[in-house]
């Protein structure tokens, strides 16, 4: 296909923006320049099998600091949410290098209903608690859950918990 050549490349980020609004001053490529506000409402996210029927987001820059005030993505009766902050770097390009921390909740009663590739289809419910963090150019991760009876294919439902460590050299 010509995808690859035209237009968007093949996985991109796709979807319906609703609501765009956006007030912002600063240098382009000077992150810690901005004094910003966005707030967005998208549908239909998609990206390869993600999938998220409703993303609403609002986001300030200022003072060298960038904050997720809020972030809800939702699929049915799922939904997850996002908040957090990040230092601005002094040039575009160092995006992903600086400090920031995350915090991560979802409420998922509809595990079948989300989309993913996983090699058995998922069944029952689930809640994820937890933080994300940039530090040092290391991505570091800690997840909490719980739920059940979850199934994952044909084979029997149980209760489940535990947590999930993980990192990253950015």
């Amino acid at each position: 296909t010509l995808r690859g050549y035209l237009g968007r490349p093949p996985g991109f980020l796709t979807g319906d923006v609703q609501h765009l609004a956006s007030t912002s001053d600063g240098v382009i490529d000077a992150p810690r320049t901005w004094n910003e506000t966005l707030e967005a409402q998208i549908s239909n996210l998609r990206q390869e099998s993600l999938f998220f029927e409703r993303c609403v987001l609002k986001v300030a820059a200022r003072d060298g600091m960038a904050v997720l005030e809020s972030g809800e993505a939702t699929t049915g009766l799922n939904k997850i949410q996002l908040k957090g902050a990040a230092e601005l770097p002094e040039h575009i390009r160092y995006f992903g290098q600086s400090p920031a921390r995350f915090e991560i909740s979802a409420v998922l009663p509809d595990l079948q209903s989300i989309p993913a590739r996983f090699p058995q289809p998922l069944t029952g419910t689930a809640t994820v608690n937890g933080r994300a963090e940039i530090k040092d150019d290391i991505l570091r991760a800690d997840l909490s859950f719980s739920g059940g009876p979850i199934g994952v294919g044909n084979g029997p439902a149980a209760p489940v918990s535990g947590t999930r460590e993980a990192s990253n050299q950015m």
